[in-house]
């Protein structure tokens, strides 16, 4: 299984004004800094929580179709652009969408069979089904505020780094995220 963002989010979560809001700071000296930490926090958040925040493109890599239900990786799922595969002959294929319905509501969202439908059989290649899908809140103001004030603090407990209680801040951080996590079966 191989997972390729196509199309990365086109912001952050927060911006670099916000950011510099929260660590009250007001020159701009450090913007570049604060950019850096910015991205580098948002990518522990969606490490951590196993999240996609903003919006993108991704295409889900497999060697075959499973035997129940795709389970699509970097939650919330927005939607399903396209399932693709390598058919028995050797040649690309994609499946109609009347064969499958696409759960969007679930925490970790999946493709699922319609009823009486199967999975058709692929060529024997490591990259023999392809799920195109769009993964992500949506656009940075649609985040979870939980995941935005955890990108907040990581960014200060990384920025300040002044003697303040840094296993505080730690601790608040992972509160924030514990019910964001998504743990998979």
């Amino acid at each position: 299984m191989s997972i390729v963002v196509v199309t990365p989010p086109g912001e952050d979560p927060v911006t670099l004004q916000e950011t510099k809001n929260h660590l009250r700071v007001t020159l701009d000296d450090d913007d570049a800094r604060i950019s850096n930490l910015i991205r580098s926090a948002t990518a522990q958040v969606e490490e951590y929580t196993g999240r996609a925040l903003v919006e993108r493109q991704v295409k889900l890599i497999l060697d075959s179709f499973p035997a129940g239900d795709i389970e699509l990786p970097m939650p919330p799922l927005k939607s399903v652009q396209a399932v693709k595969y390598w058919d028995e002959d050797g040649v690309q294929q994609t499946l109609d969408a009347a064969i499958y319905q696409v759960d969007t509501a679930s925490l970790i969202g999946r493709i699922v069979l319609a009823e009486g439908q199967a999975w058709p059989a692929t060529a024997q290649r490591i990259d023999a089904v392809t799920v195109e899908f769009t993964a992500g809140y949506g656009a940075a103001a649609d985040v979870d505020e939980r995941a935005v004030s955890a990108i907040l603090l990581d960014v200060q407990a990384n920025y300040d780094l002044d003697g303040r209680d840094m296993e505080t801040l730690r601790a608040s951080i992972d509160n924030l995220l514990a019910p964001l996590r998504v743990h998979w079966a």
